[in-house]
């Protein structure tokens, strides 16, 4: 199986989370439902956070977690985003209850797929799904997988 497909416009944050959501800039393009890390460099602009697409197989920090985005945000331009949250709206349908949520080998992605996950590539267990849309977004890192 491959990446979920995430529907933008259906990415919703649960009414909790968004009281912990953080913003910073993109340092590419991001669309909503996109796993998102931290450079480790503030923009020079603004002096804050940058995030990217973050990638299973990627070097460090890009295989690293560090929330998942909530609106569309062009480079350079404040994308918003949730660290965790224990009910989030992924924008995917039809997945299995129970189903875990794993960071992709493309950047940004998510897959539950285990095997989808590239040998080498920094396991990170992104949660596990409480409905066919919705998810216990609680990032985890598992280790390199053999």
């Amino acid at each position: 199986m491959s990446d979920l497909s995430i529907t933008a416009a259906n990415v919703l944050p649960s009414v909790g989370a968004i009281n912990n959501r953080k913003s910073a800039i993109a340092a590419v393009a991001i669309t909503a439902g996109q796993v998102l890390y931290k450079l480790t460099a503030t923009d020079s602009t603004y002096g804050i956070t940058q995030v990217g697409l973050a990638d299973s197989n990627a070097v460090s920090p890009a295989n690293s977690v560090e929330g998942m985005a909530i609106n569309n945000a062009g480079a350079g331009q404040i994308v918003d985003y949730v660290p965790f949250d224990s009910n989030f709206g992924s924008g995917a349908t039809g997945v299995a209850v129970g189903a875990t949520a794993y960071l992709s080998n493309t950047a940004g992605g998510i897959t539950v797929t285990y095997a989808d996950i590239a040998s080498a590539s920094t396991v990170i267990t992104l949660g596990v799904f409480v409905s066919a849309t919705n998810f216990n977004f609680n990032p985890t890192i598992g280790g390199i997988k053999p």
